[in-house]
């Protein structure tokens, strides 16, 4: 590789979906106290295409051979299934005002992964001319199965609601990162994953505040969320915060709401593990309008 300059990008590509179906049964007792339990079916299925390039325009090697540009991709298939559960209940402390503990099991995931990598290579030779190499047999590799170990989720909540004209609420939830696990904890790299995890990831703490207004057939609604960093630096993954606006009315047997949220997170993303670790900044803001339309029988 000749000494100066190059110019480097990384694309990501990702598609699929998570998808979960839940199984939920609720009770009362004495009008003042609601427990709830949610059984849930988790599915995975994930693709995503890493592509790297690396390209240089300078001087060519007198004594041999200068790469020009390189490209290498890597296709990374995931798939599986998955299980977790929600354990809830809710308090009538006085007619207005409403307390609730909600526990949020880990979801245990049982996952496979595919892998298709590939290389391309364009070299200029002293004197002139090119040529190309390609390292790309379509080969598939299949690893064996693995379990994934998410975190549990501690929730406490709070509600006063202002009779006819509206409530306002506040919920408060931790969540520990470094219990995150992968196994068979026999396998090594999986041991050295989850220590990794232990040591750089931390417990996180989240508030909700949200409040709504009713008058007459409108309501009207506003929320503010904050979470910590999962990582003990606190620059891997920053904290997030989003705000939220609604607006609804209620037709009778019929109810229409439009909603809008903004949040906003900094990452410092590394392109590879090792070798090119320098990480790039990035302010991540997500935009989100929702329209439902409810329908009562």
């Amino acid at each position: 590789m000749p000494s100066g300059s190059y110019n480097q990008s990384v694309y990501n590509t990702q598609t699929g979906y998570n998808g979960k179906l839940a199984f939920n049964v609720a009770t009362e007792y004495n009008k003042r106290f609601y427990f709830g339990l949610n059984l849930n079916a988790h599915i995975v299925n994930y693709n995503k295409v890493s592509t790297f390039n690396e390209s240089n325009s300078n001087p060519v090697n007198p004594t041999g051979e200068t790469i020009r540009n390189i490209r290498y991709q890597t296709n990374l298939y995931t798939y599986g299934s998955g299980f977790s559960f929600q354990l809830g209940g809710i308090a009538r402390v006085t007619d207005d005002f409403r307390l609730g503990l909600t526990y949020q099991s880990p979801t245990w995931y049982e996952l496979y992964d595919e892998l298709i990598q590939g290389i391309s290579v364009n070299r200029e030779v002293a004197g002139g001319g090119m040529s190309n190499a390609h390292f790309n047999q379509g080969i598939i590799n299949i690893y064996p199965e693995y379990k994934v170990q998410s975190p549990a989720k501690y929730s406490i909540g709070g509600a006063y609601v202002f009779r006819d004209f509206g409530l306002i609420s506040i919920d408060y939830s931790m969540k520990d990162y470094s219990g995150t696990r992968l196994k068979p904890k026999s396998d090594d790299f999986f041991r050295f994953q989850n220590s990794l995890m232990a040591d750089v990831l931390d417990i996180t703490s989240e508030v909700r505040v949200g409040a709504e207004a009713k008058i007459k057939q409108w309501s009207i609604r506003a929320g503010y969320n904050y979470e910590q960093s999962p990582y003990k630096n606190g620059k891997t993954i920053g904290d997030l915060q989003q705000y939220s606006a609604g607006l609804g009315y209620n037709f009778g047997a019929t109810k229409l709401d439009l909603a809008y949220s903004r949040a906003s997170r900094e990452y410092n993303q590394a392109l590879f593990n090792t070798g090119l670790t320098d990480t790039s900044k990035i302010e991540m803001t997500t935009n989100n309008v929702f329209l439902t339309l409810l329908f009562e029988f």
